[in-house]
């Protein structure tokens, strides 16, 4: 699997091509806003929201695929993405209501071009790994996916992070992929102002397959 982008647009996507990619390497944007705080009332929280908003305007105004982290959204809350996006095509990975929750907004410029599908993925990467598949709408273009991930964070992390590896791996690595998203972990204590373990080789090693 091919590891794209996953904050930095490329300074000109006119020379990054796939040897037998007929687009340009997609502009892919990663943001963890830390809660849409969609469902907040107070005053200060709900300028909050506005905010978010404004700032996923921006970022999709310059990328292909804007792809969000710990969303808090429910289930059936596509409302609170496309309506930021009319023209775009949100795909919403919800575990429940103010915990985790990832989405995937595929701008018009790639709908243009691409037929975006989810692709299924076992139960227990629910709210946390995503993937989307983009079958192109007619040739020379070739299919590529995306993960978009957010992996959990506190105790015992890197058990559960190994585990959302391991999951991720059933996918088909035949097809050009992107992985992009919040992985919570570090490997240096020099990054962190807490306490500090280090993740177990595993799980490079598990990432290194992808």
């Amino acid at each position: 699997m091919v590891s794209g982008p996953s904050y930095a647009l490329p300074p000109s996507p006119s020379l990054l091509l796939f040897p037998n990619f007929s687009l340009p390497v997609p502009r892919i944007v990663s943001y963890n806003v830390n809660s849409l705080s969609y469902y907040s009332t107070s005053a200060d929280l709900v300028h909050r929201r506005h905010l978010v908003s404004s700032c996923l305007r921006d970022l999709l105004s310059s990328a292909y695929i804007l792809c969000v982290q710990e969303t808090n959204l429910a289930a059936a809350e596509a409302l609170a993405l496309s309506s930021i996006a009319p023209d775009s095509a949100v795909s919403l990975n919800s575990f429940k209501m103010h915990v985790a929750g990832t989405a995937i907004i595929d701008s018009p410029a790639i709908l243009r071009y691409y037929a975006p599908v989810d692709v299924p993925l076992p139960a227990n990467l629910k709210g946390y790994v995503q993937l989307r598949r983009y079958m192109p709408r007619a040739p020379p273009h070739q299919p590529f996916q995306l993960f978009n991930v957010y992996f959990k964070t506190g105790q015992s992390k890197a058990n559960v992070q190994e585990d959302l590896v391991r999951s991720m791996l059933s996918a088909d690595s035949s097809i050009d992929t992107f992985v992009c998203g919040d992985f919570n972990f570090i490997e240096s204590s020099e990054d962190t102002t807490g306490s500090f373990t280090p993740p177990p080789g595993s799980l490079f090693g598990r990432l290194d397959q992808l």
